[in-house]
């Protein structure tokens, strides 16, 4: 009698958001041996030339997300959930996060990011240090375009 082996199943790691500053993230999940799934609106995001699959929607639209995720992982989990940005990407990974099982901040508490001055208050009131001031000079904001 042969017993087939059983295939291992795919781990996934999901990056909300594909644009330039995720490449970094991207690179490091696929680095570390993961499957990764990148989600952007963009079909054109630059970080989905780095994934395994892409899920073209909205970071905003997180339910919508989550059953797309649902239905990709036949042969997989999920075994992290990340963004490098900010606002409505930390409220869509700590929903999916919430959905998944996986340790994050709750998605309730997520909503607080969308206001920086209640997430700055939050970083002092926990001894998380931050920029107090970011200057921005015309060279650095005119940086790729010409005047």
């Amino acid at each position: 009698m042969f017993w087939k082996r059983k295939k291992p199943s795919k781990v996934y790691f999901v990056s909300i958001g594909a644009g330039v500053n995720q490449i970094p993230l991207i690179k490091e999940a696929k680095r570390g041996g993961f499957q990764v799934i990148a989600v952007d609106m963009n079909p054109s995001a630059p970080g989905f030339y780095h994934c395994d699959l892409k899920i073209q929607e909205s970071i905003e639209d997180y339910e919508s997300i989550y059953i797309k995720l649902r239905e990709m992982l036949v042969d997989g989990k999920i075994s992290a959930i990340m963004t490098k940005s900010y606002g409505s990407a930390i409220i869509t990974t700590a929903y999916l996060c919430e959905k998944f099982g996986l340790p994050f901040l709750p998605f309730e508490e997520s909503k607080k990011f969308l206001n920086k001055k209640i997430t700055k208050k939050i970083y002092i009131d926990n001894g998380i240090p931050s920029a107090s001031v970011i200057n921005i000079t015309s060279s650095s904001y005119l940086h790729g375009r010409r005047a």
